[in-house]
């Protein structure tokens, strides 16, 4: 991919501070730093079924 910077290792990302993100969720708004230092947190996404990517 010309002219990009190199993506970061995924371990230069472990331990670094969350955004303040909130998201929505099907139980309401989710806010990423309501759960800092409080417990661990795993983000994952998931891509749709069937599209592109």
């Amino acid at each position: 991919m010309h002219g990009m910077a190199p993506a970061a290792p995924l371990e230069s990302l472990l331990d670094q501070p969350v955004p303040d993100l909130t998201l929505p969720s099907t139980i309401g708004p989710f806010g990423f730093r309501r759960f800092a230092g409080v417990r661990p947190l795993v983000l994952f996404f998931y891509l749709r079924n069937g599209t592109p990517g």
